[in-house]
């Protein structure tokens, strides 16, 4: 019987702790899920913020970039014109109508910088080949003053048959 009694006792306990316990149990899940809660607000917040230096420096890298590129397309543009007076020059001076064409490519947009070293290395060929034709004919004027003047035998006064007899 006083088994019957205890085990009696415990239920009506452990039934009376655990109504007790209800309202506790309830309090801590909600504090849980409000910590929870406020843990997830804080490190949204946090990832805001960093989103937003990101932001930033995303717009400042752009602003560079920006500026970057407009420099750089100013200086083409002058380098353009002055590319293409030279060319037009270049062409005059060795009467060479591909430089005054490309000219006309740098000034529709053409890299200047190619075009230039292009323009120079054919008039090295232009002055290399106005050289080696000066040589030549510096060596045909000295091979011709220093040859003897002889008249042919056809203009000769004797005649062939005078020759062989």
């Amino acid at each position: 019987m006083r088994r019957a009694v205890l085990a009696i006792a415990a239920l009506c306990l452990s039934s009376c702790a655990s109504a007790a316990m209800l309202p506790a149990a309830g309090l801590v899940q909600s504090m849980g899920s409000t910590a929870d809660s406020f843990w997830t607000m804080g490190t949204t917040t946090r990832l805001n913020g960093a989103d937003a230096d990101l932001a930033t420096a995303q717009t400042r890298l752009t602003l560079g970039q920006y500026s970057q590129a407009a420099t750089t397309q100013a200086r083409t543009a002058r380098e353009r014109v002055v590319t293409a007076r030279l060319l037009r020059q270049m062409a005059k001076t060795y009467n060479d109508p591909l430089l005054d064409t490309m000219a006309q490519w740098v000034e529709g947009g053409g890299d200047p910088d190619f075009s230039f070293k292009y323009a120079l290395v054919q008039v090295s060929q232009i002055n290399s080949e106005e050289r080696q034709v000066a040589k030549q004919q510096s060596a045909a004027l000295v091979i011709q003053s220093h040859t003897p003047k002889v008249k042919p035998l056809a203009q000769s006064p004797l005649s062939v048959t005078q020759l062989r007899g």
